[in-house]
């Protein structure tokens, strides 16, 4: 799969067109990729998302989990939802955890401002998600974002989003904690997901 930042850039440099998250919101699925049953919109390209396998998605169910029972009501923690981060990107994450609004988000997509982690879950830490999400998520500010890989067996815990890059890049494994920023004292054990 080709690198969604990268091909974003080939698209604007080239001139062509860019699909806003709003037009893509509005987008019938005959439009969308065929064979592709999830995209995401990433700098105004449509791009298809790798398949999700069984222990993909037992990684999420569990650390969702662990989450909500730590933050909720308090914070709202949702899996494979989307989220907009400027005019032209509406990303799916595996799992957001977002500050609460009364409205639920009914009119409006979490944005920047209100996401306090994300989380992505790769067969491969290595994978796209690797040179793809990680500019994309420091570009628009995201304070905390976790990339987890089940081929390495380890957490990418990424922080201090400055000019597209994260400052801050720490690998946790087996014997290890994830710690989110949201939850001072929080500890979640390695072990528990993976």
């Amino acid at each position: 799969m080709r690198d969604g930042v990268a091909l974003a850039a080939e698209v604007a440099s080239r001139g062509q067109y860019r699909f806003t998250a709003e037009e893509f919101r509005r987008m019938p699925e005959a439009e969308m990729p065929p064979g592709h049953a999830r995209v995401e919109l990433i700098e105004g390209v449509v791009v298809p998302m790798a398949p999700t396998l069984p222990d993909h998605y037992s990684v999420i169910y569990l650390l969702e989990g662990r989450l909500r029972e730590a933050l909720e009501p308090r914070l709202k923690v949702r899996s494979h939802a989307p989220v907009q981060l400027g005019q032209y990107t509406q990303a799916a994450p595996d799992i957001s955890v977002i500050t609460p609004r009364q409205d639920g988000y009914r009119y409006r997509l979490p944005g920047a401002d209100d996401i306090l982690l994300l989380v992505e879950v790769a067969e491969s830490a290595l994978s796209c998600n690797r040179h793809d999400k990680v500019p994309l998520y420091a570009l628009h500010g995201i304070r905390e974002f976790w990339l987890i890989g089940i081929a390495e067996r380890q957490a990418l815990v990424l922080r201090d989003p400055v000019d597209g890059a994260f400052r801050s890049e720490r690998a946790i494994c087996f014997g290890g904690f994830l710690e989110p920023l949201v939850a001072p004292g929080l500890r979640i054990p390695f072990e528990e997901f993976l």
